[in-house]
């Protein structure tokens, strides 16, 4: 088959992540994938396997199924030549712009399990991905003297919750917690967050690096305000790490008490105590992490593709079937 994906950029973000990700296993097992974006050029952060074209391209060439999920570049999807068009749900705060781009012919597919609560269209649900080949539990130093806590620490985009993060590490800093923010780009904290305690930043990581970071992690704490798929989350399990989070862009991951401590977000205090649960006690973080990183093998890329492929299958035999109907 034939696929194309329309992305606003290539650079390294969750949602540019999943098709270079899908495209990549597409293109293993003998599909043709295409990324159109505006200058076409190919990433810079991970290798793909597929073809990157310009924008300019889009009405070129024809494709079996044209994904696209970001509301900036949204209203380009009719211009792709495509025997299907998939609206790609990628989180809730996009919701009003889904609906108002969304046209009946459009396959809707969110990916992630809870989608349907913020949008009311019909259509179908393929939860993941993560990379098992690269996220993977691997032998990393942790020090025995401070608990350390890891954040994504994209502070400017407030959605992230860092700032929960920050207050609660606050709460703990006489009780041997630190906090490790990470990033692809600078982060930039109010002087004011960090007074008094230990806070470490890592940017720019390669990302093969990235399962020694989230192993020599104590814990992830993901403070996510609204997200679909948590990146995070699902990378740090694969990596056998434990996991404290909100429910937002973890449904399909968290179950409390199981395979991670899920809070409420925008507390504080309840993030605190989830952490300070895991430093003192730490048979429960490795029964955590043991049936996290089970839980989390039923979502890699491969799985999704195969989810998303029995969903086109009988609608593009459908429209197969409608074309030969028509009277020549």
């Amino acid at each position: 088959m034939r696929f194309a994906a329309i992305l606003p950029h290539v650079g390294l973000y969750g949602g540019v992540r999943r098709f270079l990700e899908l495209g990549n296993r597409w293109v293993r097992r003998g599909h043709e994938f295409a990324v159109y974006h505006p200058d076409g050029a190919p990433p810079a952060w991970m290798t793909f396997r597929g073809e990157t074209r310009s924008l300019s391209e889009l009405g070129a060439e024809e494709h079996d199924v044209a994904f696209c999920g970001d509301p900036g570049v949204l209203g380009r999807l009719p211009e792709c030549p495509a025997r299907l068009r998939v609206l790609c749900v990628l989180g809730p705060r996009y919701a009003p712009k889904y609906r108002a781009l969304h046209r009946p012919d459009f396959l809707v597919v969110g990916f992630f399990q809870d989608w349907r609560s913020n949008l009311d269209l019909p259509g179908e649900t393929a939860s993941g991905g993560v990379n098992l080949e690269l996220f993977r539990p691997v032998p990393a130093p942790r020090d025995p003297a401070r608990f350390r806590a890891l954040v994504f620490g994209r502070a400017d985009k407030e959605v992230k919750g860092v700032r929960y993060a920050v207050a609660a590490a606050r709460r703990l800093r006489r009780r041997g917690v630190g906090l490790t923010l990470f990033d692809s780009s600078p982060i930039r904290l109010p002087w004011w967050w960090t007074l008094g305690l230990p806070v470490e930043t890592v940017v720019g990581l390669p990302q093969e690096e990235l399962p020694r970071l989230y192993a020599s992690a104590d814990c992830l704490v993901s403070p996510e305000l609204s997200a679909g798929w948590s990146n995070a989350v699902a990378e740090a399990m694969a990596c056998g790490t434990p996991v404290v989070c909100t429910p937002n862009g973890t449904a399909d991951l968290a179950e409390d008490g199981r395979t991670a401590l899920v809070v409420p977000p925008r507390d504080p205090a309840a993030l605190a105590a989830a952490i300070l649960r895991l430093r003192e006690e730490p048979a429960l973080g490795r029964r955590l992490a043991a049936a996290a990183l089970e839980r989390v093998r039923g979502f890699s890329w491969d799985a999704v593709c195969d989810r998303l492929e029995a969903l086109f299958a009988p609608r593009l035999a459908a429209g197969l079937a409608a074309a030969r109907e028509v009277p020549r």
